[in-house]
């Protein structure tokens, strides 16, 4: 079986590369990734994220459903992208 493109812990890691410290090449790569990881977010891709472990079971005498492992995931996401596009447009002037 493969392993799955989208993980929290992927995601949870790839928050904390820091863009400017990056080789062009591999900077073009984390802004792909970034969007893909963002996108299933976002666009609420719950097969991938329920595989990728983005969401856990609630069992609440009150509630029941799925809520995200890592609330601030897509905000650190967000914030990641925006930091890496921010690189790549300093260094293409």
């Amino acid at each position: 079986m493969d392993k799955p493109y989208f993980t929290i812990k992927k995601a949870q890691e790839l928050t904390r590369i820091i863009p400017s410290r990056l080789t062009d090449d591999k900077l073009q790569k984390y802004i792909v990734k970034a969007k893909d990881y963002k996108g299933y977010i976002d666009h609420n891709d719950y097969k991938r994220l329920l595989e990728g472990g983005y969401f856990e079971g609630v069992l609440d005498p009150s509630a029941s459903g799925v809520a995200p492992t890592d609330i601030w995931l897509q905000s650190n996401l967000s914030y990641s992208l925006d930091e890496a596009l921010l690189e790549r447009s300093r260094r293409n002037g």
